[in-house]
């Protein structure tokens, strides 16, 4: 498939093909200690599943040893270590053994202690601190199972990863880029944090709209579908994604003037939920090579929005006013529940893999 120097190169934005599965790179590090370790680091996501690609290189008296593994993030509870011969204990964060132990065992494999290394590393707040791993491998070395303790000031932070041991032929990296998220949102940040985040900002531009006299069910018919696009930008969606909610948008408004707002929310919602259906894979079909997964995303984008607004219209024109609170909640909820029914749907469509 690929080789070492087109894997070596693979920048951040780069599409990664591996075992079938089509990856973004969303980070890449790298690590030094001083001239005789070397430790790169890709991040790979696809949808919401993250991988890591790890490649090592260390200068010994024989010659340079290069490793790769390709890993995941495991819990540290379900790591347990031989403390003593026969007797076994699970890892902790605020009880590590002082040094590497000689045996670990997850998931009823025995891993046996190989190397440590240390590197200084970018943390998640972007600081370099000292980084220690401590490398344990399966009895054929085809898996990897690493610690690696973050000395950060105030204590140290383990984490576990368990892994293969990979080729480059292994990887394709792909003449295409994927999008990425906007406004130095972190990498793989999934949808619900950058939900939040969106949704705090929109609540303090509310808070001095409303306290300066503006209804406050108008800007929360205004404040949820411009969080939902929001949130849609800032993550840099792919492509199916962006056009699929469009056309539900178009074909909603459409629907809607073309009958005069003549059609229920029901008939709407029925609408909406067959569209959700066919577009995805109406992407599949003319965005060749594309990334089409995770549907459920157009209920939350697409069809929430669009039923949201169509909702609060219907709440605005027909409703009479003064405007009673059981109205108010109907025209809240009722969206939420049909683009959640909608997002369920698609989930149990395309299947467990993340592809129709």
């Amino acid at each position: 498939m690929g080789n070492t120097m087109d894997l070596d190169s693979a920048e951040v934005g780069r599409v990664i093909s591996c075992r079938g599965v089509e990856w973004t790179v969303s980070d890449k590090t790298v690590s030094r200690q001083s001239g005789s370790y070397l430790e790169r680091q890709w991040t790979l996501t696809h949808g919401s599943e993250e991988l890591y690609l790890v490649k090592s290189e260390e200068k010994k008296a024989s010659g340079l040893e290069e490793i790769w593994v390709l890993t995941r993030q495991i819990p540290l509870s379900g790591v347990s270590y031989e403390y003593e011969p026969g007797s076994w204990r699970g890892l902790h964060e605020d009880s590590l053994p002082p040094e590497a132990p000689r045996c670990v065992k997850y998931a009823q494999a025995d891993y046996a202690y190989d190397s440590t290394s240390s590197v200084k590393a970018k943390d998640d707040d972007g600081n370099m601190v000292p980084k220690d791993t401590w490398d344990f491998y399966s009895g054929d070395r085809r898996k990897n199972l690493a610690i690696e303790i973050w000395k950060e000031d105030d204590k140290d932070y383990p984490e576990a990863y368990l892994g293969d041991v990979v080729t480059p032929s292994d990887f394709e990296v792909l003449d295409k880029k994927a999008a990425l998220p906007r406004f130095g949102l972190k990498p793989g940040q999934g949808v619900f944090e950058t939900l939040k985040n969106s949704a705090s900002g929109a609540g303090m531009v509310g808070l001095m709209l409303i306290i300066n006299g503006f209804p406050c069910d108008y800007f929360i018919a205004l404040a949820v579908p411009a969080t939902l696009l929001l949130c849609l930008y800032i993550q840099g969606s792919a492509a199916w994604l962006t056009v699929s909610c469009l056309c539900v948008w178009i074909a909603v408004g459409a629907a809607a003037r073309l009958s005069s707002f003549g059609l229920s929310f029901w008939s709407m919602a029925f609408f909406c939920a067959a569209l959700s259906v066919v577009l995805p894979r109406l992407m599949a079909m003319f965005l060749q090579g594309g990334q089409i997964s995770e549907h459920w995303r157009l209920a939350v984008f697409g069809v929430l929005p669009a039923l949201w607004v169509y909702s609060f219209l219907v709440y605005i024109i027909f409703a009479p006013g003064p405007h009673a609170a059981y109205q108010f909640f109907a025209a809240c909820l009722l969206p939420v529940a049909i683009a959640a029914a909608i997002a369920a749907l698609n989930r149990v469509l395309e299947g467990s893999d993340g592809r129709p």
